[in-house]
């Protein structure tokens, strides 16, 4: 017979076994630029088709002066991840440019920093790369963190609540 009793402990087993066994996603490295400005990032693997509206958002899309910088500051701190993809050992891609002729410019590190263009639309294999993005992780949800003010608050009126329901009873 199941013992209901031990129904928290099982529950915990698996929760702790289910966070042990997921896969999980590339640390995030705090770099900072030229300018002292501080960027948390991580990777995502994909086609650069598949992750365009991630890839153009990131600081350094348009500007190949800061992803030379960053790609450059990252070094091999994640990785060379897309060393099966090309026969180089080469870091994340610091995506910054696309072209009409299917042509994307991108900084990364071999050992030293490199730019490159991948052709996009003459990919036979429609590859996939680790791209180097922002961590959004790193930044909390302004909702999410309540404030110290919300706290005590909440318990006075919880003791409110609490100091009326006793009144009601002794009245009754």
């Amino acid at each position: 017979m199941f013992d209901l009793k031990m129904l928290p402990v099982s529950a915990g087993v698996i929760v702790a076994a289910s966070i042990a066994i997921a896969p999980s996603s590339a640390q995030a490295i705090t770099l900072t630029d030229d300018a002292n400005n501080t960027y948390e990032v991580t990777t995502a693997q994909g086609t650069f088709a598949d992750l365009l509206g991630q890839l153009a958002t990131t600081p350094w899309y348009n500007s190949s002066t800061l992803a030379e910088d960053l790609a450059d500051d990252l070094k091999a701190q994640l990785g060379t991840p897309n060393s099966p993809a090309v026969p180089f050992n080469e870091g994340p891609y610091f995506a910054f440019d696309f072209s009409n002729s299917g042509i994307v410019s991108v900084w990364n590190w071999d050992g030293d920093i490199n730019m490159v263009e991948i052709d996009t639309e003459n990919n036979p294999f429609n590859q996939e790369f680790v791209w180097a993005v922002p961590d959004t992780a790193a930044v909390p949800d302004a909702a999410a963190v309540p404030t110290p003010a919300l706290l005590p608050a909440l318990l006075g009126m919880g003791a409110g609540i609490v100091r009326k329901r006793k009144q009601q009873a002794e009245d009754a």
